[in-house]
């Protein structure tokens, strides 16, 4: 009975929190309660369906959507697994979104002309040891005049492998 009143005051809080934005977004029956799939927006299940896409634009679209730390802001310290589970998918949605990057990096080191610089800088920013994107990098800082940025960045790379990883 206690977790049933207590069900029945969260949901009553949450009806009335949402009365304004989105006032018919759970979908509250004797049985269950669901939120309105329909009625939200995920970007989580976006990203999870453009790395489904075997083409430039979804692989593009990964890259946009990964906005990082998944579920950052949100701290649930109390909950059992919670902490677990959020690493979990947080490592899952970086895997994703960096697979997805790499294989339009490799694709645009054969087309260095298409490449977009923000998206090749977006993909170094979630795995800055990510050689296909650097190497991308390179030759577009080299093809457009800049060989000096060109050497200044495979020197850095250079030093990053080398500082953090051993690698020389």
């Amino acid at each position: 009975r206690q977790s049933l009143a207590s069900l029945s005051q969260a949901l009553y809080s949450l009806r009335r929190a949402l009365e304004g934005p989105a006032p018919d977004l759970i979908d509250a029956r004797t049985d269950t309660v669901a939120v309105r799939a329909n009625r939200i927006d995920v970007d989580a299940l976006k990203l999870d369906a453009a790395c489904t896409e075997e083409c430039d634009a979804g692989r593009r679209r990964s890259l946009e959507l990964y906005s990082g730390a998944f579920l950052d802001d949100l701290a649930i310290d109390t909950e059992e697994g919670y902490s677990e589970w959020r690493a979990a998918e947080h490592a899952r949605l970086e895997g994703l979104a960096v697979m997805a990057g790499t294989q339009l990096m490799e694709g645009w080191e054969r087309r260095p002309e298409d490449a977009d610089m923000a998206l090749v800088d977006r993909l170094l920013s979630i795995d800055p040891y990510n050689e296909p994107a650097m190497r991308v990098r390179m030759t577009r800082l080299a093809l457009s005049g800049r060989p000096a940025a060109a050497i200044e960045a495979a020197d850095g790379f250079a030093a990053t492998l080398d500082a953090e990883l051993g690698i020389t």
